[in-house]
């Protein structure tokens, strides 16, 4: 049972996998590509991930990814909650799944996280979704993302490294060298719970174990360091609007103000709409979800 819980501390870095149901590829479509990528971003934005490498496949997804907050179960549940909710809405929520609850292997900093980018970089080859030398063009891979001027501000990496072309040769050659991915311990990465030195890993394993003996974990920890970081967010906005909780408890449900706090809310964090509603007493969580709907479909709320 201890397993199952989420070792979450600022700043860890995670690689994090699911995949689907043998035989049923959940990435079988451009489009549910193209919806998990955006939901990653959105993720990221919401909570303030870094991601250093991801690799799309048909089965399945990997992710390398720094949490400066320690959030990592917050933001997967709303990823894939996202994912499958888009899906539906788009009429394409019927067939392949992820198979069960993702998996999270916590990463020393340093080299081991660069083994693991590696790693993630080499996947559409050693699967053979492509051949060893289109490795710098699989879309669904974060490599070509790193490589473009415009890459997004939650993928972080180093430019210089991405931009040789010796990194590309590099890899290109470990994927065609099976003896050399076994020295670099390619076949030990998502197994076990930690990944490093011997001494960063049994630090981890202590913490873990704590973890476990915690009265409060895993929900209802988990769930207190989500509205703590809700309460931030919402103080940092009440202050930039000149607002405070108490002329939240006074001020009508529909307020401007209101609604455009409760817009950013919901852009920038996880924040449910019933935690909003009342911290904001703006009624029923439904009229929170109504409120900013119209708010960006630019037509006035009702009061």
């Amino acid at each position: 049972m201890a397993r199952r819980l989420r070792l979450q501390y600022p700043g860890a870095v995670y690689h994090v996998f699911n995949h689907g149901h043998p035989g049923s590829p959940v990435f079988a479509t451009t489009d549910r590509a193209r919806a998990f990528l955006d939901g990653l971003e959105q993720t990221c934005v919401r909570l303030g991930w870094r991601v250093s490498a991801y690799a799309l496949l048909p089965g399945g997804y990997h992710l390398v990814v720094r949490t400066p907050e320690p959030n990592l179960v917050e933001g997967m549940r709303w990823l894939q909650g996202t994912f499958a909710t888009r899906r539906v809405r788009s009429g394409d929520g019927r067939g392949a799944q992820f198979h069960g609850r993702y998996r999270s292997v916590v990463l020393e900093p340093g080299e081991t996280v660069a083994r693991v980018v590696d790693y993630l970089h080499l996947l559409p080859a050693l699967q053979g979704v492509v051949s060893p030398g289109q490795i710098a063009l699989f879309r669904w891979g974060s490599l070509p993302a790193h490589r473009r001027p415009e890459r997004p501000a939650w993928l972080e990496g180093p430019d210089l490294l991405y931009s040789q072309q010796g990194y590309i040769e590099a890899l290109q050659a470990l994927a065609e060298d099976g003896e050399a991915r076994g020295r670099r311990g390619f076949d030990r990465i998502g197994r076990g719970f930690s990944l490093g030195s011997p001494a960063w890993c049994r630090e981890r394993e202590g913490e873990h174990a704590r973890l476990a003996l915690d009265p409060r974990a895993p929900g209802r920890l988990r769930a207190e360091q989500g509205r703590e970081v809700w309460e931030r967010r919402l103080n940092a906005l009440l202050a930039e609007a000149g607002q405070t909780r108490e002329e939240a408890a006074t001020g009508r449900k529909a307020a401007p103000w209101k609604i455009g706090i409760a817009v950013e809310l919901r852009a920038s964090s996880t924040a449910t709409n019933a935690w909003i509603a009342g911290a904001l007493h703006m009624g029923a969580p439904g009229a929170v979800s109504r409120y900013v709907g119209e708010w960006r479909a630019g037509r006035p709320a009702a009061a």
